[in-house]
């Protein structure tokens, strides 16, 4: 099989988006030295400022290269205009994936631009059932809900080594020792829920609990704000970005994961990817059950789901898990199974591939009927 990939958002810069292009493109090519596939990527890596030359750029290049490809897949609807000139000119089949907030992010233009481009497409492969629900919004068809996978390899940490990077970590960022620590990643935004948490749950938890926040943007100054106001600067520590040799050692020394998302309007949590990641680390989730981490946490199997902005829910699970450390561990075990087992990156990447062969499968018999039809 040949198969062009393309998509605009691919690290070296940082996002769930990105992540899961350079897993889903990496795992293909893995897989393509053995079948004997053919990948081709035509990638953004640099930051979406860059789209304004790159776009044309993708858009020339991939109606030339789909020429010797079988399928065509598009990392997101915001492309959609490069698959509607590939199925007009080269007639391939085109697969998106479809994460949630590129298909309702609220511009009228963008909007606009959906309604023109981004259909008749062959799938839409959408990451969580929600993405799917505002996918069939759109009118978009046919839809299918394949989750993100989860590389098993990236984020564990040898434990001789976690005792050690544990001490260096906590030093380095002046974090008491011997607390209970709960933990949130992710990009500083509203509806990642840290402010909520902060302003309506920590101050009724034990002295012991200490919350630790990764990552930053536009919400920082609000959560330092909120941090003096309730007077939670010795509990609450906003760690900023860190390294990915970080992250793994704080995976491994945290006591539950906590993902307390808000809805808020034109904009939404597409998968969860980084609750997903804890889980796979053996550490218990507590999470907001809305919008698509409802597929990345499955409810007393990888995680708990608490009702969003309910400040009692959350408490008790927190609790729960804080007060029963055996309890804590033996969920911690029972949810790495369990999201090896459905989220690893080489199955998501198979079902992928045979969607792509249905997808040709159906474009071969539809041009073989259309022949019979004109003899």
């Amino acid at each position: 099989m040949r198969i062009l990939f393309i998509t605009r958002k691919h690290p070296p810069s940082v996002g769930g988006m990105q992540n899961f292009s350079y897993n889903l493109i990496q795992n293909f090519k893995a897989r393509g030295e053995k079948r004997g596939d053919q990948i081709n990527a035509i990638i953004l890596r640099k930051s979406q400022g860059h789209l304004i030359w790159w776009f044309p750029y993708a858009l020339f290049r991939g109606v030339v290269a789909a020429r010797k490809a079988d399928i065509v897949h598009l990392g997101d609807p915001a492309l959609s205009l490069i698959g509607f000139l590939i199925k007009i000119f080269r007639r391939k089949g085109v697969v998106v994936t479809v994460h949630g907030l590129d298909v309702t992010f609220p511009f009228f233009l963008y909007q606009w631009y959906l309604k023109l481009f981004a259909r008749n497409f062959d799938r839409y492969i959408c990451i969580s059932s929600y993405a799917r629900q505002e996918a069939e919004k759109h009118n978009f068809s046919p839809c299918l809900v394949i989750p993100v996978g989860v590389d098993k390899k990236k984020l564990k940490v040898k434990s001789e080594k976690l005792k050690v990077n544990q001490a260096g970590f906590l030093e380095k960022y002046s974090l008491p020792r011997n607390k209970f620590y709960l933990l949130t990643v992710g990009r500083l935004v509203k509806r990642k829920g840290a402010a909520w948490f902060i302003e309506n749950v920590m101050s009724s938890l034990p002295e012991k609990i200490i919350y630790l926040v990764v990552g930053d943007g536009a919400e920082k100054e609000n959560l330092q704000r909120l941090i003096e106001e309730k007077k939670l600067a010795k509990r609450v520590y906003l760690l900023g970005k860190i390294a990915e040799e970080e992250l793994k050692t704080i995976y491994g020394f945290a006591d539950l994961f906590i993902m307390p998302n808000v809805k808020v309007f034109g904009d939404a949590e597409g998968f969860g990817l980084v609750a997903v990641e804890a889980a796979l680390n053996g550490l218990p989730v507590v999470a907001s059950g809305i919008e698509g981490i409802r597929d990345a946490i499955a409810h007393n199997q990888n995680g708990i789901l608490a009702e969003s902005k309910n400040a009692a829910s959350f408490q008790q699970w927190i609790l729960k898990f804080f007060s029963d450390d055996q309890y804590r561990q033996s969920f911690g075990l029972k949810a790495a199974k369990f999201t090896a087992k459905h989220y690893d990156w080489p199955n998501i990447a198979e079902q992928y591939y045979q969607e792509f062969v249905e997808v040709i499968k159906y474009l071969e018999l539809r041009n073989t009927q259309k022949s019979l039809l004109f003899q």
